[in-house]
């Protein structure tokens, strides 16, 4: 929820005694991601959401902040990505990943789709058992973005498949 992603940062900004605002948001989260030891060399955070125009994040910061909350000593962060939606189960990724692929319960991973994005960054247990984070993003789409999300969907269930040794 875009909405609750931009209440959280405030609250995190004003706690950390930043200004409540998109900036003190931003700044917050960089500095919370930072922390976890995810390198944020050339991220850009123009809000939290994700939605805000300027934002630049790369796949490796995306794959790397879920390998950072999945291993954290927190408990408390350690158990973050297993809030995030499973593949044919539930939230947005309900409907995706139906049928025979070996994805569907397995995937857990949060979807970003804009005008012309579409992403998939999660983490999965593959056949042999090694939990993979992932983060797979098509960018600068046409008019293709269904296409493209069927890709990042074919990816993440080969990912789930594969003995990735």
């Amino acid at each position: 929820d875009n909405y609750l992603a931009e209440a959280l940062g405030r609250m995190a900004a004003l706690k950390t005694g930043r200004e409540g605002s998109f900036d003190g948001a931003a700044a917050a989260v960089e500095a919370a991601v930072s922390g976890l030891g995810v390198n944020t060399a050339g991220m850009v955070l123009a809000d939290v959401s994700g939605l805000g125009s300027g934002t630049e994040i790369s796949a490796l910061q995306l794959a790397s902040a879920v390998r950072a909350a999945l291993t954290s000593p927190d408990s408390s962060v350690r158990d973050l990505p297993y809030a995030l939606p499973v593949a044919g189960l539930s939230g947005t990724l309900a409907s995706r990943f139906a049928g025979d692929t070996p994805a569907a319960g397995l995937v857990r991973a949060k979807t970003g789709t804009l005008f012309a994005v579409t992403s998939l960054t999660g983490f999965v247990t593959d056949a042999d058992g090694r939990l993979l984070s992932f983060a797979i993003v098509a960018n600068g789409l046409e008019n293709n973005t269904a296409q493209a999300r069927a890709a990042v969907d074919a990816a993440a269930a080969v990912l789930a498949g594969c003995g990735c040794r």
